[in-house]
């Protein structure tokens, strides 16, 4: 029986089951008779009755047969029938009834349950009078409760399926569905709305009944005890429920909209109140943490239909609502309660992206039906809502709830501005810019900036882990609602990062343009102008989080880029200029756009900021602050005040260095730490590279206003100081002390330094003048060349330091110092020196200057640095400028700077130096002097070197050549002395080759020296040294030892005079005694590059010996005559081609030395030398496998003999 009204009654078919009987039927249900129904269907005019199935079908469903299958004690025959007739509404009555019909069975719900009761049970149905009809709706509803157990899965479906399609059907603004109903038909009316709300009201409490969660005994085993699950274990139903609602919202909603509800019937506001509560608290508790999405997204979606229906209950639940959407739980009364899982399963950090949509469209819709902060804020932060509706004056429900700007503060925004800055999907954070797009028209807009109150906001350390990200530092004093304006002003800057999809930056200007101001400008300037404080120190405070993900940081640097990238041109530009007016008038006030103001205090900040994110280990972070830098240095204000901060802080200590110093770095001044000078130079370096190109801010600003004009960046050039400073800086003793052992200090110099070079090569782009450094600019710049070529090799930057130099070099004009400087003397080709060749005397002394006194260590700055700047010049300048060069050798090189300790005392006799003391510092000291004896090697293997030792340079250079020789072979001899172990076999090896560079510059020269007569280089007394000391290196155990020795030794004989030959002689005549015999045990060597050595070694002996023996006591005589030439015979017969070559061509000088004296005459007595030379020759060849040489030695001996 489906009911009656004033006007029709239904006929009703009822058909028993066959296993019933009707009096059983009537047992069942007293109140519903046979007789009554009959009754009822004779009072009713045959034209006004109303078929409720199609005429083919043979059943009609009554609702007392549904009522009695679900009160049947036999429950399997119950659930039968009750899924049969569930099964003929859904799929036969249904789909064919008219709205006519749904509506008068859906008409009388409000009447019974306004006779006293709630009708959403199917007991109420039965147990009422017999004047109140059976009810389909209550029914349906109590199957769906399953409030007897009694109601399959199955049921429970079907039954939603039903209400929903009745609903539809009634409540459907659309024509009527029946089939053959005219196209013409007028719109059917809607119902009153009180009947909507009364449905409304009867399926919120199903719908928190299936909804609510309970402790149900956990059935995956993965884990022991409880859980908690919805009373409506199938998803499916779960998502019907919450569509059922979704439906009956927004029927109301369109009702409401039509009819409306009168403002005294306060218990219909009291009802729809109480369901939008009801519905509320379950989405809150339950249905948001649904593991199904699809419930999830559709809960969603109902917040947004009952934040239009009821504003009210969704503002006073808004706290509990967030919080599944969200994960923040801190922020509220209550949130400790909250699960701690909760944040980690919130939909804002939903796997899906269309879930994550759907949250912030909801969050939305929340936050909107809160309370504005104005006036009527009370004491407590709470704001009264002063709507005038009955519900706001209801004592049970209260008034007071969060306000709107408090929870955009607190929770909605940083959810928002964390969806920004990580989620990967386009959709998501244009989502949020919409919202953030509503949120926006909703704000006052009515906040001005109190100069005096501008500083800067504290810095977090990288080892501050508290959580700022939901209270941002804003230290200027701004109340709540401008808070939440400069916060969303921000997060719309964020919509414009670099790294965004152009779809959300799209997004982004379209919503910025809706705030624009009345003059039609592209972005709202003034806006951006008047809240530039407070967004920058948000962004600030958001760059400096230390514990922030690298995603993070990167957006909050972007958006850092487009703050700067927006404020350049408004704070470089006029404020007439920014705004077209007649030239005869005066822009009015309202006209002349605002100009940012950008003090030294919020540029140190940035730079703060800046310094901190570059110090990140991270490479995105690193890479994002220095295009902030670049930015920033598209801006010729802002780049003055740096250079300004940077100016103000130079370290005082004799010389024009410059650091920056800040608070919040671990030390100041000249002791700041290598990590905070590298990031200083990455940012310079960031700021030349944005003079010398702003593409990156002339981007942000074509894609944000292109109306908005970028002045062009000539700081570096308006101004000498510019590169005073930056210069200055690059020589810093912080830097240059730890350049070599620190590689990210090494090459943050080696970028600055680059950049700098190219600033000062290209002209202005404004007058087009190219910038004249100062030679103390070009000086800094060298001296952290030469600290970076001293950097070890495994940095790799040598080479890109000397592209630098070469590229420094021709610009600055060499050929045009040389002759000041003195590079060039000497016959030097201008166009082969570099600057450090012409600035060589400016740069020696600086870093002689900033290192302590001699003697250094090997591994200390100024050390490596001073080798470096010796091996980059050429020979001939570090020769001209020896003077300055000759104490850095002599110092280290000299014996006597190493038998002294520290304290004075002797130590070969310092008895408190242990063992191993004693080896570490013997093989600390052999270390350094095997460097500085390659380096001087290098120093002289240079040809140019070659033209300062030249006897016309005696009276062009500023000191003597002699000067040059007797310092170089000071420190060469000292370390030719053989010495026990590896390390000093090694220095005598590296001595040798010195000496051997040395000589052979006098060798080169012998021509000049003989066409100059009476000039010398070679010193007596140093050649009466030397000789000895060759002599002894011709047994040492390493073979280039033993080779260079012999060349060496070679080329001094070939330069000694008789008179000095004899004066050795007679002053050490065992040395001279015994030189050819080690010389000709050479000859047997196991190397043969020394037994070549040694003949020529033998070859130079014998031609002095034969001069000297004229002009004085000294005499070879016959027997080492023959001694000689026995061992020369013997290596004819060599293998070696070579050595045969060598051996005769000492053979033929003896032979011609007999052949005439120094008067060009023979002497008798040689004959007696030919002779045995004769007999040893004819012997040799009956012993030779090959005779060839010794029978063409043997031809010129005989010739010799016939002259004779």
């Amino acid at each position: 029986i489906f009911g009656l009204n004033q006007t029709h009654c239904w006929e009703i078919q009822l058909k028993v089951p066959e296993h019933e009987t009707a009096s059983q039927l009537q047992h069942n249900s007293p109140s519903i008779t046979i007789e009554r129904m009959q009754q009822q269907q004779a009072t009713v005019d045959t034209d006004s009755k109303l078929k409720m199935a199609p005429a083919s079908s043979s059943l009609t469903l009554t609702v007392v047969e549904l009522i009695q299958s679900i009160s049947v004690t036999n429950q399997a025959n119950g659930r039968r029938s009750c899924t049969r007739i569930l099964n003929q509404w859904k799929k036969e009555i249904i789909p064919n009834l008219s709205k006519e019909e749904s509506l008068e069975l859906l008409i009388l719900i409000h009447s019974t349950v306004g006779d006293g009761g709630d009708g959403n049970s199917a007991n109420d149905c039965l147990g009422a009078s017999d004047d109140s009809p059976a009810l389909v709706v209550p029914t349906l509803l109590s199957i769906i409760n399953n409030d007897h157990d009694f109601s399959t899965e199955g049921h429970r479906e079907t039954s939603v399926d039903i209400l929903k399609g009745l609903f539809h059907r009634a409540f459907s603004t659309g024509r009527d569905a029946l089939q053959g109903e005219e196209e013409g038909q007028e719109e059917m009316k809607m119902p009153p709305a009180t009947t909507l709300i009364q449905l409304f009201h009867q399926c919120s409490q199903t719908f928190q009944n299936r909804m609510a969660r309970c402790q149900t005994s956990n059935r995956d085993g993965f884990r022991h005890g409880t859980m908690m699950e919805p009373m409506e274990s199938s998803e499916h139903i779960r998502l019907l429920l919450v569509e059922l609602l979704l439906d009956l919202g927004g029927y109301c909603l369109t009702s409401s909209k039509k009819d409306g509800v009168e403002q005294d019937d306060e218990t219909h506001s009291k009802r729809i109140i109480e369901a939008t509560s009801n519905i509320c608290h379950i989405l809150a508790k339950s249905t948001f943490l649904d593991p199904y999405p699809e419930v999830q997204r559709a809960a969603c979606t109902l917040v947004e239909i009952l934040a239009r229906l009821c504003p009210l209950a969704v503002r006073m639940k808004a706290p509990g609502l967030l919080v599944p959407l969200t994960g923040e739980v801190d922020g509220f009364v209550g949130g400790a309660e909250q699960s701690s899982s909760i944040s980690k399963k919130c939909l804002f950090r939903h796997r899906h992206a269309k879930t994550r949509c759907k949250a912030v469209d909801a969050s939305a819709a929340i936050v909107m039906c809160c309370p504005r902060e104005d006036s009527s804020r009370n004491d407590d932060g709470h704001h009264t809502d002063g709507d005038s509706t009955p519900a706001n004056h209801l004592s049970s429900y209260g008034s007071q709830s969060t306000s709107m700007g408090r929870i955009l503060q607190d929770n909605l925004l940083p959810g928002w501005e964390d969806l920004l800055k990580m989620d990967p999907s386009a959709s998501v954070q244009i989502a949020v810019l919409k919202s953030l797009g509503n949120v926006a028209g909703m704000l006052d807009w009515s906040y001005s900036p109190d100069t005096s109150e501008i500083s800067p906001p504290p810095a977090v350390s990288n080892d501050d882990h508290t959580n700022h990200s939901h209270q941002p530092v804003i230290t200027s004093k701004m109340d709540l609602a401008s808070m939440v304006e400069a916060r969303v002003l921000t997060l719309f800057l964020m919509g414009l990062s670099v790294g965004n999809a152009t779809q959300v930056q799209s997004m982004t200007i379209q919503q910025l343009r809706n705030l624009r101001s009345g003059n039609q400008q592209n972005l709202p300037r003034d806006t951006l102008v008047t809240y530039f404080q407070p967004i920058l120190e948000l962004v600030l405070s958001a760059c400096s989080q230390g514990w922030a993900p690298c995603q993070s940081k990167v957006r909050s640097l972007e958006t850092l880029q487009v703050l700067l990238g927006i404020a350049i041109p408004l704070m470089e530009k006029d404020a007439s200029s920014l705004v077209s007016s007649p030239p005869a008038k005066q822009p009015s006030p309202e006209c002349v756009v605002k100009v940012v103001e950008l003090s030294n205090a919020m540029i140190r900040s940035i730079m703060d900021c800046l310094s901190e994110n570059i110090l990140s280990e991270e490479k995105e972070v690193l890479e994002a602050a220095l295009a902030s830098c670049r930015i920033l240095g598209s801006s010729n204000h802002g780049s003055r005040i740096v250079l300004a901060i940077t100016s103000t802080h130079r370290c005082r200590d004799g010389e024009k260095r410059s650091v920056l110093v800040t608070d919040d770095v671990d030390s100041v001044g000249d002791h700041s730490s290598p990590r905070q000078m590298t990031c200083i130079l990455l940012m310079l370096d960031g700021m030349i590279k944005g003079s010398l190109c702003n593409k990156e801010a002339t981007s942000i600003r074509h894609e944000i206003d292109p109306t908005l004009t970028i002045p062009t960046p000539d700081w570096f050039h308006s101004s000498p100081s510019s590169a005073t400073i930056i210069s200055s800086f690059l020589c810093h003793t912080t830097i240059t002390n730890n350049v070599a052992a620190n590689s990210s200090l090494a090459w943050a110099l080696l970028d600055t330094c680059n950049s700098f070079v190219q600033c000062a090569q290209q002209p202005s782009q404004v007058d087009n003048e190219k910038l004249e450094l100062t030679e103390d600019v070009i000086t800094n710049v060298l001296i952290s060349i030469a600290h970076l070529l001293g950097c070890p090799d495994e940095y790799g930057l040598s080479s890109h330091a000397m592209n630098i130099l070469d590229a420094f070099s021709p610009f600055q004009g060499c050929a045009k110092s040389n002759s000041k400087h003195g590079a060039g003397s000497g016959g030097t080709s201008d166009a082969m020196l570099s600057l450090m060749d012409v600035h060589f005397r400016g740069v020696l002394p600086r870093i002689v200057a900033s290192a302590p006194p001699f003697p250094w260590k090997q591994t200390d700055p100024a050390f490596l640095a001073m080798d470096a700047l010796l091996r980059t010049c050429r020979g001939s300048t570090v020769g001209n400028n020896f003077d300055m060069v000759a104490p850095f050798f002599v110092s280290h090189l000299s014996t006597a700077a190493y038998n002294t300790n520290d304290n004075g005392t002797d130590s070969a006799h310092d008895k408190c130096l242990t063992a191993t003391t004693t080896k570490d510092e013997l093989a600390e000291e052999y270390s350094l002097r095997i460097s500085l004896m390659a380096l001087l090697q290098t120093i002289l293997s240079d040809e140019s070197f070659s033209q300062t030792l030249s006897p016309r340079q005696i009276e062009t250079s500023t000191f003597s050549a002699r000067f040059t020789t007797d310092v170089l072979l000071s420190l060469v001899l000292p370390n030719l002395v053989w010495k026990v172990g590896g390390m000093a076999l090694a220095l005598r090896k590296l001595a040798a080759a010195t000496l051997f560079s040395l000589l052979s510059h006098y060798h080169n020269n012998k021509q000049v020296q003989q066409q100059e007569k009476g000039t010398t280089l070679l010193h007596p007394e140093t050649i009466t040294h030397l000789i000895p000391i060759l002599h002894s290196n011709l047994e040492d155990t390493e073979s280039t030892t033993r080779e260079l020795s012999c060349i060496c030794l070679s080329m001094v004989l070939e330069q000694v005079s008789s008179e000095t030959f004899t004066t050795i002689w007679e002053t050490n005549t065992r040395v001279i005694d015994t030189l050819y015999p080690r010389l000709l045990e050479l000859l047997d060597d196991s190397h043969n590059p020394v037994r070549m050595a040694a003949c020529k070694a033998l070859g130079e002996f014998l031609t002095l010996a034969h001069v000297t023996a004229s002009t004085s006591s000294f005499n070879l005589g016959l027997a080492s005559m023959e001694n000689i030439a026995s061992s020369l015979l013997i290596q004819l017969d060599d293998p070696e081609h070579e050595i045969k070559e060598h051996a005769f061509q000492v053979l033929l000088v003896l032979l011609e030395l007999q052949y005439q004296d120094n008067n060009g005459k023979f002497h008798e007595k040689n004959k007696g030398v030919v002779e045995m030379m004769e007999r040893q020759i004819i012997d040799s060849l009956k012993s030779h496998r090959d005779g060839s040489l010794c029978r063409l030695l043997l031809e010129k001996v005989h010739s010799k003999l016939h002259f004779i």
